[in-house]
């Protein structure tokens, strides 16, 4: 008898150690389950925001190129400037306003058709020559955008960037010609910095604490860009493009993937190509942004602890509960175990059952059914977060595809808005065979109301000419700015003559408007019809386009049909 006592606690002993590493193993199984889920939503939310980051700093930075491409294609065409000579005191009072204005743009300059340059800011290279000049051959052609090189002529001229990199250019050039001749090429040298500039713009506030940072690599993959000043030490430490998915194509696959480094160190690592407009050559940039893959699993360790923490603490009254009823251990401990195997299969509803055999089973079950249902809450929470969050990443998306098609000062289309709709109307009218018409609007002597009222008033034209073609015009006709002060009217089902008249209409609207702050304005245009023989939108606007530089030489404040330019 002594002996059976002796036995009797031993057993109950076995029975509780077995039933808490049994706990035990389903709360670390649990906690493992619920890790998982934490680090494949930790990583899917870090890599959906990095794709955002570098998607919109590949935008961004297109953008920079697209616009500082224009405004010197639209220096080149405007006639009256250079009607005086390259050097003229006009055109040399421009550059320098022009580097006033754009500081990133280290110097600006003009060269004859021989290559010499004729006027520079802070006359550098004055009087020199600049044939060999790849910027010079290129902006002879047309408008040429040159890939990022070191200075060569105006390296020891110029300071040094701020970053601590060594001086490097873009080029943006474009040539001057007058009545088909080439008078000479307007070239400006921008900084290398300004992409510094503008990805500062796009990082998030957090970026320094979670080590997120943007690097830009060339076509060919070599680095062109580090934060931190640190170009020049990763180009001698061979960095290249980390990456060798295909940009150009959609992706069905994550959006970022895991990349070890140069330095060795593995990041979350996102890339875009930069697409540029049409205008713009395709400089076949890569964008990529990355942040420590460590930094991203940071949310995961304090979720680990907490269920590794709460598995510990049910186990714990898991061993207490059976001390106290080993003799029906069994049969809740079968229950147990299939309801949280269902748990894990994470069957619909599943959750660990509330049993009430007993106070200590009660108890045991109990506990196991609130950490599944915290569980469960917490991973729900934080799907719910990943939806919230992708919801915003979307509305963001459409927000910025809006202000890419639409002009931000006059709330009308811009050139590329007007492309996409352009196209499809295009498109429509050569299958049915009905008529499409354009109108090539063009404000007179804009630039004097620029130079005489200031930038806000000219501003303040343009809004006023938008508002008029929206007044007089059918909900069907697609107004669009140009580019600078030219609008681009389409009018579906509209022939030559119907066109010629709305034309007028516009023409003696805007003319009778008497404005207290800038006077009176007028208008010239060019009109035209599609015809079989157009390949596409963009020859219809080409000869609407004609037809207003013949108004202009007629007088402007005039309508001219194309077709009748004899």
């Amino acid at each position: 008898m002594p002996s059976a006592r002796r036995s009797a606690p031993a057993l109950t002993t076995q029975i509780t150690a077995l039933f808490g590493l049994l706990v035990g193993a389903l709360a670390v199984v649990l906690a493992l389950i619920f890790g998982d889920l934490v680090r494949q939503e930790s990583v899917k939310r870090s890599a959906t925001e990095l794709d955002v980051i570098a998607s919109n700093a590949a935008k961004l930075l297109a953008e920079g190129l697209v616009e500082r491409s224009r405004e010197i294609e639209v220096l080149t065409r405007s006639q009256a400037l250079w009607q005086d000579g390259l050097d003229s005191p006009a055109v040399v009072a421009l550059l320098g306003r022009l580097r006033a204005v754009s500081p990133n743009s280290l110097w600006i300059g003009v060269a004859d058709a021989q290559g010499v340059v004729r006027a520079a800011t802070g006359d550098l290279l004055l009087g020199e020559n600049v044939a060999a000049r790849p910027w010079f051959s290129g902006g002879r052609q047309g408008l040429y955008v040159g890939d990022v090189h070191a200075a060569v002529l105006l390296e020891a001229k110029l300071p040094a960037p701020a970053s601590g990199d060594p001086l490097r250019f873009l080029d943006f050039a474009a040539p001057i010609r007058r009545d088909g001749a080439l008078l000479g090429v307007l070239c400006a040298h921008v900084s290398w910095d300004w992409a510094r500039q503008a990805i500062a713009r796009i990082l998030p506030g957090n970026a320094g604490e979670r080590q997120l940072e943007i690097f830009i690599f060339d076509r060919a993959g070599e680095l062109l860009y580090a934060p931190g000043g640190r170009t020049t030490a990763l180009r001698a430490a061979q960095q290249r493009l980390p990456t060798a998915r295909r940009l150009d194509v959609d992706r069905d696959d994550a959006p970022a993937e895991i990349v070890a480094w140069q330095d060795g160190e593995r990041y979350l690592t996102a890339a875009a190509l930069l697409q540029p407009d049409a205008s713009v050559a395709a400089l076949g940039w890569h964008i990529v942004a990355r942040e420590p893959l460590a930094q991203s699993l940071a949310p995961l360790r304090g979720a680990v602890e907490i269920a590794f923490g709460i598995g510990c603490l049910v186990a714990l009254l898991a061993c207490g509960a059976a001390w106290l009823g080993a003799r029906r251990l069994g049969r809740d401990l079968r229950h147990v175990a299939r309801a949280a195997e269902e748990v894990e299969a994470r069957r619909a509803g599943a959750t660990i059952p509330v049993l009430t055999s007993s106070r200590e089973v009660l108890a045991l079950s109990g506990s196991l059914h609130r950490m599944t249902q915290r569980l469960l809450a917490a991973n729900e929470e934080m799907e719910r977060q990943v939806r919230q969050r992708t919801a915003d990443l979307e509305q963001a998306n459409r927000a910025l595809e809006l202000m890419a098609r639409n002009d931000p000062l006059t709330g009308v289309l811009n050139r590329r808005g007007l492309h996409a709709q352009g196209a499809s109307l295009f498109a429509l009218a050569r299958r049915s065979g009905r008529p499409l018409s354009l109108l090539m609007l063009d404000a007179d002597h804009f630039k004097v109301v620029n130079d005489l009222h200031g930038h806000a008033i000219g501003d303040a034209v343009l809004q006023f000419l938008a508002n008029c073609l929206r007044a007089r015009l059918r909900g069907t006709d697609v107004i669009a700015r140009w580019g600078g002060e030219e609008f681009v009217v389409l009018l579906p089902d509209s022939s030559l003559a119907q066109a010629q008249q709305i034309a007028e209409e516009l023409r003696q609207a805007i003319m009778a408007h008497q404005h207290g702050a800038w006077g009176r304005i007028t208008v010239s245009i060019g009109v035209a019809e599609s015809s079989l023989a157009d390949a596409g939108l963009e020859d219809l606007v080409h000869r609407a386009d004609e037809a207003l530089y013949l108004a202009k030489d007629r007088g402007r404040n005039c309508v001219t049909v194309a077709g009748a330019l004899a």
